[in-house]
């Protein structure tokens, strides 16, 4: 990545990891819209788990957020390559995420398999295609701008290595929590979190990432949770 600053969200200063966020506005900004993610996250334990409106709940998230990305694009279109939109580090993204995702795959089908429920159902092909869609944009809230900003605000944390694995934890954890209260599922996207964001904080590229996240999410639906999410998109 290039040297000196760059514009971050909505045209605020963000600097090059490793340096602290230039001037206060810059932090604001930073926290504010990782709030907007904690609440994002708060709205969707709502939604699924007492209003069992999971459908709507996507519906808002994806309409609300893309305003919000359309706004920031359109006040600086170098913003979409800044969250990691673009054809940059595309390819050792692609690469290391391919072997995470294929080990993952690997052992939801042992373990279905032992349990009796590894099975192919003809809802699995057009959830392959329309998943990753709903998998980037989880993506994009969890690295692009939560774990993203996390890394600006601590920026005078060194090595950044160790800055990396903590904010990779942080949200590992955040990802996680939103999934209450199921504890596989739970447990399965606090380990997404925690070994795709280092991915993204190295080489800041969310195609690959999103994607297998879709794919990742169709698999562990019909062979770990017997669920059908095209069936149970509008209900529990």
């Amino acid at each position: 990545m290039a040297l000196g600053t760059k514009l971050g969200g909505c045209g605020t200063v963000e600097p090059e990891a490793g340096q602290r966020p230039a001037g206060s506005g810059s932090g604001t900004r930073a926290r504010l819209e990782v709030a907007a993610v904690v609440a994002t996250g708060g709205l969707h334990l709502v939604c699924t788990e007492i209003f069992h409106t999971n459908g709507l709940f996507i519906l808002v998230a994806m309409v609300a957020w893309g305003t919000y990305v359309a706004m920031c694009f359109r006040k600086d279109r170098t913003v979409i390559k800044l969250w990691g939109f673009s054809k940059d580090n595309l390819g050792p993204t692609a690469s290391a995420s391919s072997i995470v995702a294929s080990l993952a795959i690997l052992a939801m089908a042992i373990l279905a398999s032992h349990r009796g429920s590894l099975s192919f159902h003809w809802h699995m092909v057009p959830l392959l295609l329309l998943y990753p869609v709903w998998g980037i944009t989880q993506q994009f809230l969890i690295l692009a701008v939560a774990a993203r900003n996390l890394d600006r605000l601590g920026g005078g944390l060194q090595p950044p290595g160790l800055r990396y694995w903590i904010v990779s934890i942080i949200s590992g954890v955040l990802f996680g929590i939103v999934h209450l209260p199921n504890v596989m599922l739970m447990a399965g996207t606090f380990l997404m979190g925690l070994v795709f964001t280092p991915l993204y904080l190295k080489w800041r590229n969310l195609w690959p990432l999103g994607i297998y996240h879709g794919w990742l999410g169709v698999f562990a639906y019909f062979w770990l949770f017997n669920r059908d999410p095209l069936v149970g998109l509008f209900g529990p």
